[in-house]
């Protein structure tokens, strides 16, 4: 795992509404309980801005979803990025599958944001990791879990995140938080910018849950999901609806993990088209 302040990009996520239901969703959209749903409030969006301007953060800046074009207020949203960054000369992208909204706020897209990265799911190579098989239900062997969690391809080419439960060293541990009534994040305020593996440990029993650090076979937006023993009782436990996901005990030993490495498994390889700001920065 690496630091976050190595970190190409960190991720502001404006909602966790979408139009789409792709399977194994790292923001379990289609997973979420109606009271887990929410849109950044505008003073908050402000308020994680004007803190990160406090503390000097002259990097990279992401607003990403769901969707999040689809939120309430957003072309007031776009304006509050301008006003509260990149009229500074900062750098702050959007994140976008597109649609109706996005092409209603385009002008205000175009003229606000850094740059935008626009995949509207309609790539034939934009498949999903199985999110939903938990490591520690198809990783029996503790050492060879520890080490695919070590080196996360998630973590270690994504972002950290900063929702309006706080800061997460992952965007999907950020999500599982948000699904299983997690305790949060770091407050904005605090140190996070300087934090690396040791200090994610209060973060990583999501990891534990989470399938994305496993060689599995991806799956195609609209095809069904799996779920391990695990991830199905804590879903249960916490009123997550499973009747559309498919039980399974698929298990990854060192030999089967040497044999997916060695057909290529590449996940994270794909890239969004660009909308603007040409080749990825």
């Amino acid at each position: 795992m690496k630091p976050i302040k190595d970190a190409w990009c960190i991720q502001i996520e404006l909602n966790n509404y979408c139009p789409h239901s792709c399977a194994y969703c790292t923001r379990f959209t289609h997973h979420l309980r109606q009271d887990q749903r929410y849109n950044m409030k505008l003073d908050e969006l402000s308020h994680i801005l004007e803190v990160m301007r406090g503390k000097g953060y002259k990097g990279k800046l992401g607003i990403i979803g769901g969707e999040p074009t689809v939120h309430p207020d957003f072309e007031a949203v776009c304006k509050v990025v301008k006003w509260d960054w990149t009229s500074l000369g900062l750098w702050l992208a959007l994140w976008t599958s597109g649609g109706p909204r996005y092409e209603k706020y385009k002008p205000e897209i175009d003229e606000c944001f850094s740059w935008v990265a626009y995949n509207d799911k309609a790539d034939p190579m934009c498949h999903h990791q199985p999110l939903t098989m938990a490591s520690c239900d198809i990783v029996p062997d503790a050492e060879l879990r520890a080490e695919l969690i070590s080196d996360c391809w998630v973590q270690r080419i994504w972002c950290p995140s900063i929702t309006p439960k706080g800061v997460f060293f992952c965007e999907v541990a950020a999500a599982w938080d948000r699904l299983l009534d997690g305790p949060g994040g770091w407050p904005i305020e605090s140190d996070w910018q300087e934090y690396g593996p040791e200090d994610y440990k209060s973060q990583m029993w999501a990891c534990q849950l989470c399938g994305m650090c496993v060689p599995q076979e991806d799956a195609k937006l609209g095809h069904a999901e799996k779920i391990s023993k695990t991830v199905k009782a804590e879903f249960e436990k916490h009123n997550i609806d499973t009747t559309f996901i498919q039980l399974s005990e698929d298990y990854v030993d060192r030999e089967e993990y040497a044999a997916r490495l060695s057909d290529e498994w590449a996940p994270g390889e794909y890239t969004p088209g660009r909308a603007k700001g040409g080749a990825h920065v």
